[in-house]
């Protein structure tokens, strides 16, 4: 899920970057990197609840902003705007793409993958299979008391 997230942050880097060419390309440039900076945040390993919650919500609101973007554009477009590389398939393309991002701040949420809350503090020490409290090795058949 890492590297999916990690390839859509840079697609929509090298997309953002792709319109810093043209002239209109401020609004259009800040789009896709705030799609981008969302998806890199997705990669990291720990995050806190909070910024779980941003994360989660940040997708949301860029994968909304990509599809109502493009339902704007429909009125206007032609039959064939597949084909002829129309500036909403891009629109389109990402607003999927943040599909992913969200599902894997979601799963974060829902499961406390890689959060921190307060029944399990930073330094807690979990046991093993096979071992007890302390990190001791327990004998098969012993009694847990």
């Amino acid at each position: 899920m890492r590297y999916v997230n990690g390839m859509i942050g840079v697609a929509l880097i090298v997309l953002a970057l792709s319109y810093l060419s043209k002239d209109d390309s401020g609004l259009w440039s800040l789009i896709y990197g705030y799609g981008a900076l969302v998806a890199l945040l997705s990669m990291r390993s720990r995050v806190s609840p909070p910024v779980a919650w941003l994360g989660a919500i940040g997708a949301t609101v860029a994968m909304f902003c990509y599809f109502a973007l493009f339902f704007q554009m429909v009125p206007h477009l032609r039959g064939d705007w597949i084909r002829h590389g129309h500036e909403s398939m891009y629109l389109v393309a990402a607003a999927f793409s943040m599909i992913p991002v969200l599902a894997n701040f979601s799963c974060r949420l829902k499961g406390n993958g890689g959060l921190k809350t307060a029944e399990d503090p930073v330094g807690a020490r979990r046991p093993s299979h096979g071992t007890n409290a302390s990190g001791e090795r327990q004998r098969p058949g012993a009694v847990v008391s």
